[in-house]
């Protein structure tokens, strides 16, 4: 009799333990839910500002050219800048509200899938005459350290969102809002050479062309950065080149390519991932390691991708690195490990003092 019961007693073990790994999963996803809810929350009302900034600066560029005598060369070019930043901050909020969004979407949807999984639990243990492993009480919460964990890491998120802003506002400021007024200006001079010098003004004309394709390739460059729509398109490593094309012209640092096994499409959130994974990586060499050179290298294998980025620089000390990046709320390589852990992969960095650095990334593909 009690050998009869082996197997059914082991069956119900089993299926017990699915049912609690359940309820912990729909816990984890519910904790995460929250959170991009409060982003999502945060980035709609910076949306909604963006969009009556930017309302306000194109009604001023219309009352500007609709008497562009009336104002100085300084009040026309703040409102060229002014229109060209709000737009700029407009289009980089809108794209991580939809980042966000898709992540929404798919919480949501697991949380979705495993209610409906527990709801067919709870009448299969009935049936058996087995009491399921009772949930939590709807008050239970988690632990007080993570909630804490939780939003430091929130908080990390949104000061990080602030202060990619303010580098972009500052860049946009120094660079085609800059070129911008000087435009106007040999706009203006032009207009006045062309009665007086015809020669000259073609000239001048000339330098302005010149110019505008200046600004021109500079604004593509920070859209790039926001949101290279190549990656879309074409993929990862395409991408990758692109960008590190891009990086070297800004940076003035030798950076190779390296890819092993056969190119193809992976799922967006892992292209998406990983090109933010090498972006970050490399800033992070450009702005820190004072290095002269350094490598990407994608392994491309059947279940895994494999990613690494490696540099030649003053190398620094891994665990101290993240734990300063954790207690000053910077998100750095601590952002890059957060970024693996959300593709179900992980991420470890190699590192001695003078010896360079190197970032390992190990996704499933």
């Amino acid at each position: 009799m009690v050998e009869a019961q082996k197997p059914r007693t082991g069956l119900l073990d089993e299926f017990r333990g699915l049912v609690e790994k359940s309820i912990a999963g729909k816990q984890r996803f519910a904790a995460e839910l929250n959170e991009i809810n409060a982003l999502l929350r945060q980035t709609n009302i910076e949306v909604e500002k963006l969009t009556q900034r930017g309302t306000q600066a194109k009604k001023k560029l219309r009352e500007i050219e609709a008497n562009i005598d009336g104002f100085s060369r300084l009040e026309i070019a703040n409102a060229y800048g002014a229109a060209q930043d709000a737009e700029l901050r407009l289009f980089s909020m809108k794209s991580q509200l939809e980042q966000l969004q898709y992540k929404q979407q798919a919480l949501e949807k697991n949380i979705d899938q495993l209610q409906q999984f527990l709801k067919i639990a709870d009448q299969v243990a009935s049936r058996l005459e087995e009491p399921r492993p009772p949930a939590p009480a709807p008050e239970a919460r988690p632990l007080a350290g993570r909630e804490v964990s939780e939003q430091q890491y929130v908080s990390q998120v949104l000061q990080a969102q602030e202060d990619e802003r303010k580098r972009l506002s500052r860049q946009m400021h120094d660079g085609p809002a800059q070129s911008l007024t000087n435009l106007i200006l040999r706009a203006e001079i032009c207009e006045r050479l062309l009665s007086s010098d015809p020669a000259a003004a073609k000239a001048e004309l000339a330098n302005l062309k010149a110019m505008v394709n200046t600004t021109f390739q500079r604004t593509r460059g920070f859209i790039f950065e926001l949101r290279p729509m190549i990656l879309d398109d074409l993929g990862l490593v395409p991408t990758l080149r692109k960008f590190i094309q891009f990086f070297q012209e800004q940076s003035k640092l030798a950076v190779t390519l390296n890819v092993a096994g056969k190119e193809r499409r992976l799922p967006a959130q892992v292209e998406v991932g990983l090109f933010r994974i090498v972006q970050e990586a490399l800033n992070n060499v450009a702005e820190h390691a004072k290095a002269s050179s350094a490598s990407v290298s994608v392994d491309l294998e059947p279940e895994t991708i494999l990613l690494t980025v490696q540099d030649d620089g003053i190398g620094f000390d891994p665990a101290e690195m993240l734990k300063a990046a954790q207690a000053r709320g910077s998100l750095g390589i601590h952002g890059i490990q957060q970024r693996a852990e959300s593709l179900g992969g992980t991420a470890s960095f190699e590192s001695l003092p003078g010896k360079g650095a190197k970032v390992l990334v190990n996704v499933p593909a």
